[in-house]
């Protein structure tokens, strides 16, 4: 993800907008590291990483509740960090309902 488009009036924007997100067309190779009681994740949590780690601008990350949304960020999380990449603060919105 590129640091520049962390602002987030960007993002708002993009998003309202429904601008569609940019991806790059690579994989992240990335690995997914942690204690085994956070290694359950599923095909789906696996192909979200990967997208979201190959995002150019933004993502969203949908699902009904239960669904391993909060894990799934906390991989990306690793992953960014992994990658020595800024987790800005913006980064995450969580909306609980």
């Amino acid at each position: 993800m590129s640091n520049e488009v962390f602002h987030a009036k960007d993002i708002r924007r993009l998003v309202i907008e429904d601008a569609e997100p940019k991806f790059k067309p690579v994989s992240t190779a990335y690995k997914l590291t942690g204690p085994a009681s956070q290694m359950n994740v599923n095909e789906d949590q696996i192909a979200a990483i990967e997208k979201i780690m190959t995002a150019q601008d933004y993502a969203l990350i949908l699902g009904m509740p239960g669904t391993g949304k909060t894990t799934t960020i906390a991989h990306i999380i690793r992953a960014l960090v992994a990658q020595r990449q800024e987790c800005p603060a913006d980064f995450i919105h969580a909306h609980g309902g």
